[in-house]
């Protein structure tokens, strides 16, 4: 397994621990390392774990990922914990942004240490793709424009939290 890739570790990971129908799986970032199509597919075989009667507890960072886990949603923000209900208070719906661009190391340093909420990957084609919430959109834009990044694309997700 030494020369598996960080997405079929966590394939092996989940196997493991799921070979004898756990009470309660406990998953820190399980979608880290994983593609679009595999996370569709540990998306669909943890709400089959779910379904077979077992608790799942996972630790998220995309928010348009912790809404397809179809459950009791968490957030914890500046130190502080808020149920996913108190969030559905103040807004109806959850926008998220998805921004590819490309830029160099020093860029991407800074932009990850000013935006703490956003999650990015680096993919295949040689540019990054950062998924932000709206309220850090246009600042994170202004903040590409100033430092010349190439912004590749920007595309607006909508996901009703269940």
């Amino acid at each position: 397994m030494t020369h598996f890739s960080k997405g079929m570790l966590q394939k092996v990971n989940l196997m493991q621990a799921t070979m004898n129908k756990p009470d309660l799986l406990v998953l820190d970032e399980p979608f880290s390392g994983l593609d679009k199509e595999s996370t569709g597919h540990l998306l669909d075989s943890l709400q089959q774990i779910k379904a077979d009667g077992t608790a799942i507890l996972a630790a998220v960072h995309d928010p348009l990922l912790a809404s397809q886990l179809e459950s009791q949603t968490y957030w914890i923000r500046q130190g502080k914990l808020s149920a996913d209900n108190v969030e559905r208070a103040s807004s109806e719906s959850l926008f998220i942004y998805e921004v590819e661009c490309i830029l160099t190391e020093e860029t991407l340093a800074y932009l990850t240490s000013v935006f703490t909420d956003m999650t990015w990957k680096r993919e295949d084609a040689g540019f990054i793709r950062f998924t932000l919430a709206e309220k850090d959109v246009r600042l994170f834009l202004m903040e590409c424009l100033q430092r010349d990044v190439e912004i590749i694309s920007l595309q607006r997700k909508e996901s009703h939290l269940c």
